[in-house]
């Protein structure tokens, strides 16, 4: 049975999105993309419909196959940011310089982590990493992630995904 799920105000999705845009442009290397995305969905009720949440946000993927865990704030917040700082090897990874680097950490991590908190509570929310790629933008090479966090007393979904690929 499809519970009933809608997107959230796009207005308030708008400055994690356009934050992760400006990642996007920032982090890519030199033979290689990065894809990062975010939906967010106000629920029915409190309960995570896990399934019903993936299908709506991506239609093709098959989240009756993952293998979902809950995992700290910590370990999400490292696990992205560790993503976000890849360097790979010198022929491929970012162009990083010192200043695109300070950008990365004076600018838009915290941006991208202030956007988030304002969109969903990291520190009241569920965490979960989602560990299954199929059906979801991008496609690891280099690394990806996917978390879902989930408030209940707000009744909100959000997922945010990234990968690393030629």
């Amino acid at each position: 049975m499809m519970v009933q799920l809608r997107e959230a105000d796009k207005a308030q999705v708008r400055p994690v999105s356009k934050v992760l845009r400006q990642l996007e442009r920032l982090v890519s290397g030199f033979n290689y993309g990065i894809t990062l995305d975010v939906k967010a969905l106000e629920l029915p009720g409190a309960e995570l419909p896990l399934n019903e949440v993936m299908r709506t946000c991506y239609p093709e993927s098959q989240p009756h196959l993952a293998k979902v865990r809950q995992v700290s704030l910590e370990e999400l917040t490292t696990d992205v940011e560790t993503c976000l700082r890849y360097e790979g090897e010198a022929h491929a990874g970012p162009r990083f310089t010192a200043a695109r680097r300070e950008k990365l950490e004076q600018e838009l991590l915290p941006a991208f982590w202030r956007a988030l908190a304002e969109l969903i509570s990291s520190e009241e929310a569920e965490l979960h990493d989602y560990p299954d790629e199929r059906g979801l933008p991008g496609y690891r090479v280099f690394w990806s992630f996917t978390y879902v966090l989930h408030h209940r007393t707000r009744r909100r979904c959000v997922v945010i995904t990234g990968s690393a690929s030629d």
